[in-house]
């Protein structure tokens, strides 16, 4: 089976909440990028390389989110999965703020300004097969230096 997204049509980043029970299928069609057991990880042999690209990925998406004047505040703490197609496109990214960690209005702007930087930014690495990662995220606005 193929599961196919039209990533132009529809939005890539939402809640957990928002998605909905699919994203059992998707746990199905996406295997693990690492996995104590390197058998079973994508990047089996390459996970140091992963992890380095995840946390720059993460990087990314926090650069972003401060170039766009979204303010947290108090850190935001999220945690995410993230569905990548084999090119390192996301295909899905899925997130949960724990609960009083950020307001509606900003769960909102952060869900908008992340499908835009999805639109424009992937994952540094490829596979040969669909792939997902998931982790706890803290959001924070960047120290005054």
């Amino acid at each position: 089976m193929v599961l196919a997204f039209d990533t132009s049509a529809q939005k890539r980043a939402m809640s957990f909440n928002d998605y909905g029970p699919e994203r059992v299928l998707l746990d199905s069609l996406y295997k693990s990028a690492v996995n104590a057991d390197s058998t079973l990880a994508v990047f089996g042999d390459q996970q140091d390389a992963f992890v380095a690209a995840w946390s720059e990925f993460l990087g990314e998406i926090a650069r972003y989110l401060q170039n766009h004047d979204l303010q947290w505040g108090a850190p935001a703490r999220c945690f995410v999965r993230v569905y990548f197609n084999p090119a390192g496109q996301v295909d899905v990214f899925l997130y949960s703020f724990r609960e009083g960690s950020v307001d509606a209005s900003k769960e909102k702007r952060f869900g908008e300004l992340l499908n835009g930087f999805l639109a424009t930014h992937g994952f540094p690495l490829k596979a040969a097969v669909p792939f997902a990662q998931c982790g706890p995220v803290i959001f924070q606005d960047a120290r005054s230096k």
